[in-house]
């Protein structure tokens, strides 16, 4: 059950960081962020897992098992962590007191033109372009 309600809570966290890049990143260089957040899930498991197999083989210390200790020294920098981002990381660039405003014009510039910008002559909805697709199959 608890891990059920892991999984309900960490469903829209891939959607939601996705969405968060598009607000922060221009077009440009959205997809090498995207590419960089996702080299980013192979990278911490690499690394994680020889982490925690050295944070399990502290059973017994302090009377502590392996497990509470991986669960304090992974768990409690994450809720810290976490705590702090909610209170400094803004939706945009355009609140940002951190970003000098010459990064924060740029970020702002970058990312109007994206939304401002008509679709080109290529530009054709999804559902045109899957008919080529499904037509033959008929």
């Amino acid at each position: 059950m608890v891990r059920f309600l892991l999984g309900a809570t960490e469903t829209g966290f891939f959607p939601g960081i996705i969405l968060f890049l598009t607000y922060w990143f221009p077009a440009e260089y959205r997809a090498r962020m995207v590419g960089r957040f996702m080299a980013a899930i192979p990278i911490s498991t690499v690394t994680g897992a020889p982490v925690s197999g050295l944070i399990l083989g502290m059973d017994g210390i302090w009377g502590l098992r392996g497990w509470q200790w991986l669960f304090i020294c992974e768990g409690l920098p994450t809720g810290l962590l976490g705590l702090v981002v909610i209170f400094y990381l803004t939706d945009g660039p355009e609140e940002a007191s951190w970003l000098q405003a010459d990064e924060r014009d740029w970020l702002i510039d970058g990312n109007a033109l994206v939304v401002t910008a008509p679709p080109g002559p290529a530009y054709r909805p999804f559902r045109h372009r899957h008919r080529r697709f499904v037509e033959p199959c008929r």
